[in-house]
């Protein structure tokens, strides 16, 4: 029974990155029916973390702030309790950053940095670091920027996970971006588009292919742009990443805007599309 259970909510997970979210939901539901057998609370606490994910994903996240409402760290049962908690943390700082509660994701990140001090592998707290380092760049802290990108570095090479330090090379590209080293954001765009097209990880390829084509548009490269744009919109799309397609079709209103031939009606459809996937709660 055990062994099903821990079957169930690997699948649904899985199911969950490839943005099948019925099939996910499946899963999830039927792991948890065999849970109420055994009992355990810790299998239950790591399901409702993954339904979390799930609808967050869907871009709805009041209900994902529901799955989360439990503290995780009062289980000091769990061998790796404080790795659960950080997990929570880093989803309640995911919806803060992405509702503008900045002051929230900084105190959410401040608290996960505790908790990672008792977490010996260090490739748990990335995703955490990660935030950070999004959180940073909306505040311009580039000091406390940098230093955070060179911890992720320093993981994907102890680990020999080149998808993290790939990672780290794309919030570096946004980093050089804002600050006008436009071709140092280039190189190291390039450098993160290799290894996520080798890893096939298409949730960072679309990430990865915004902020690329927002370079691209800079630089009045509009072809260039349109093609990285398209792209990215179809990975969003197919994955139900409701948040990355609503950017990229302000990203492509932006590009009709600002091109000699671009037409106004085309760019009004594209910014009316991004508003409708704004206020999408599926």
């Amino acid at each position: 029974l055990w062994g099903a259970v821990e079957v169930l909510k690997l699948l649904g997970e899985a199911h969950r990155r490839l943005g099948r979210y019925e099939e996910a939901g499946t899963f999830l539901r039927r792991a948890l029916k065999l849970n109420v057998e055994l009992n355990n609370s810790k299998n239950a606490k790591e399901i409702e973390l993954t339904e979390a994910r799930l609808v967050l994903d869907r871009g709805d996240f009041e209900k994902a702030t529901e799955f989360l409402d439990q503290p995780l760290t009062d289980n000091p049962e769990w061998s790796d309790h404080e790795e659960m908690a950080l997990k929570s943390l880093e989803l309640q700082c995911q919806i803060a950053l992405s509702k503008g509660e900045f002051r929230r994701a900084t105190d959410l990140t401040a608290l996960g940095m505790i908790h990672a001090r008792d977490v010996r592998n260090k490739m748990r707290i990335a995703p955490l670091i990660q935030l950070r380092v999004r959180l940073y760049l909306l505040l311009g802290r580039h000091d406390e920027i940098r230093r955070n990108l060179n911890e992720l570095y320093d993981i994907g090479k102890q680990y020999d996970l080149p998808v993290i330090s790939a990672r780290a090379s794309l919030l570096k590209g946004r980093l050089f971006f804002m600050n006008g080293d436009y071709a140092g954001a280039e190189r190291v765009f390039k450098e993160a588009l290799e290894i996520f097209k080798a890893r096939e990880t298409e949730r960072d390829l679309a990430e990865l292919y915004l902020d690329y084509g927002l370079l691209r548009l800079h630089n009045q490269q509009y072809e260039e742009a349109y093609l990285l744009f398209e792209e990215g919109a179809y990975l969003a799309k197919k994955l139900h990443l409701v948040y990355i397609r609503c950017r990229f079709s302000l990203a492509m209103g932006q590009l009709e805007s600002g091109m000699e031939e671009g037409k106004p009606e085309h760019a009004n459809a594209h910014f009316k599309t991004a508003e409708n996937l704004s206020l999408i709660h599926i």
